[in-house]
């Protein structure tokens, strides 16, 4: 009877003891969850995050094309502004050009009278 006993208190000793292990890994299985759950909140944060600067990037990229095409819309302008001015300055040096001629045929004219 001694024995039996001897025997079941060390099986209680060896039970108590993987009660112990198990329950220690329970409380790592229970924190691993909980980082786990951290991750996946911070995954979930960091795409939304990332969503986000690709948006941004497309709205600027736009914006960058629209500047480019007002740019090359203006430089347009600017050129032709440049032809007419250039067309305007040279029918006033003809003008100015007639304008000698015909003081000087008239300087003539009443010469001749």
């Amino acid at each position: 009877k001694a024995g039996l006993e001897e025997k079941l208190k060390r099986a209680e000793a060896e039970a108590a003891q993987l009660k112990t292990k198990l329950d220690e890994a329970n409380k790592k299985l229970r924190a691993e969850e909980d980082e786990n759950a951290q991750l996946k909140g911070d995954n979930a944060s960091l795409k939304a995050h990332l969503q986000d600067a690709a948006a941004a990037k497309e709205a600027l990229a736009k914006e960058l094309k629209a500047a480019k095409e007002e740019h090359a819309r203006l430089a347009a302008g600017l050129k032709q502004a440049e032809c007419e001015s250039n067309a305007t300055k040279a029918d006033l040096e003809e003008a100015k050009k007639a304008l000698s001629e015909a003081e000087e045929a008239k300087t003539k004219l009443w010469k001749n009278v």
